[in-house]
């Protein structure tokens, strides 16, 4: 078990977390903020935005081909 303890006052914190990890949150914000977001490995916050959408809509989100360098 992993536990982390966030203050932020007059800003903000955003705790990025894979989708195998249980996130357990409690606490109350007045100036400021923490949010939890699940990406996947390599995942861009955008892409993850994305995933998120098409899941809610009951859709499959469409990996992208890897590319070759």
């Amino acid at each position: 078990m992993t536990e982390v303890s966030v203050f932020a006052f007059m800003g903000g914190a955003e705790i990025i977390v894979p989708p195998e990890m249980a996130v357990e949150v409690s606490g109350f914000a007045m100036m400021g903020g923490v949010d939890v977001t699940v990406r996947l490995p390599g995942e861009t916050g955008r892409q993850a935005k994305k995933r998120r959408k098409l899941e809610r809509k009951g859709l499959q989100p469409r990996l992208a081909a890897p590319t070759e360098d």
